[in-house]
């Protein structure tokens, strides 16, 4: 069943992969001007956040991977609110991911954080702890994380 896990794991991010790279396909070019700047009016940006993502730890080895988000501002009082996914691929053959919106709304009186993401882990030691034996492990991980705020008093 295991097996199955890592298959359908990495077709869900293939699928995530394909869909955020026809999203931003699409909207680049639908926001692309080649006419320059009218009127002196200022130039929108683009609320796309497109960052490579690139790290190093001993227990995934090298990653890497991409961070795709959209940033939109509820109202003006509040700070800018982010959603977005992220998706990595490791030299030791595992992926990780997962999906996040970070908010802030309500004159910025309310401020919300979600995470949820998921992977799969391999690892392959050639002198577990210091044993002189060998292990390899397969890790699935799943992880959801969330956090609400709300603001009583200004300074």
């Amino acid at each position: 069943m295991k097996g199955y896990r890592h298959v359908y794991l990495l077709s869900m991010l293939r699928i995530a992969a394909i869909a955020v790279g026809l999203v931003l396909t699409v909207t680049a070019a639908f926001c692309a001007d080649d006419s320059g700047p009218k009127n002196d009016e200022p130039q929108k940006s683009s609320p796309w956040l497109i960052l490579p993502t690139l790290s190093a730890s001993p227990k995934l080895g090298m990653s890497f991977g991409a961070l795709g988000s959209y940033l939109h501002y509820f109202d003006e009082q509040s700070q800018v609110s982010m959603f977005g996914l992220t998706a990595q691929y490791t030299t030791t053959d595992s992926m990780v991911g997962g999906v996040f919106a970070s908010t802030s709304f309500g004159t910025d009186y309310h401020r919300a954080v979600a995470f949820v993401g998921g992977g799969i882990i391999k690892n392959d030691y050639n002198d577990y702890l210091g044993t002189g034996m060998p292990l390899k492990t397969t890790d699935d991980l799943f992880v959801f994380a969330g956090r609400y705020q709300y603001r009583v008093y200004d300074n």
